[in-house]
């Protein structure tokens, strides 16, 4: 199983810099250098960053405080019903990244995602951009844990080829 793995949380000019330089590439680099992508898989996600630079150069984005590891494993509540965010990696980014990680494991309902799209809408083309947020998750669980996530991670860089 890979050793940990940090990112740089250094200011840069856009999101798709932050997150493709200092988030996808890092990652795919050191799964390449633990042998758990082999050149054929560096090959088709040298063809998704392409893809990704290019929606992500479309996509007006502002950034905004995130937690950066939103799964249902890191939110509760407290004694008194109200809800309570922990183990955060916390960045500066696109408000659709923490949104795409709450997508990997389920845990949030449908309602949750209606609140949301009520009270502070999504831009046209977020669904296309969520692949993007879960690639990232599945790739940073395939490095942390191991082969069991090397097909996810396969089929969502291929999810991303297919929608374009």
């Amino acid at each position: 199983v890979g050793a940990s793995i940090s990112f740089s949380n250094d200011w840069r000019a856009s999101w798709a810099e932050l997150f493709v330089n200092n988030r996808l590439d890092i990652l795919a680099q050191k799964l390449v250098e633990d042998t758990y992508w082999k050149i054929e898989d560096f090959s088709t996600y040298m063809q998704v960053r392409q893809l990704i630079l290019t929606a992500l150069s479309q996509h007006d984005s502002k950034p905004s405080l995130l937690h950066g590891d939103l799964w249902a494993g890191n939110f509760l509540f407290t004694e008194d019903g109200q809800p309570a965010l922990i183990d955060p990696a916390p960045l500066y980014g696109d408000r659709e990244f923490d949104l795409g990680i709450t997508t990997v494991f389920g845990g949030f309902t449908e309602e949750f995602y209606q609140a949301y799209q009520e009270s502070y809408p999504l831009k046209e083309g977020y669904s296309k951009r969520m692949h993007f947020y879960r690639l990232y998750y599945l790739m940073v669980h395939l490095d942390k844990f191991g082969q069991s996530y090397k097909q996810a991670v396969a089929d969502e860089m291929q999810a991303i080829l297919q929608v374009r």
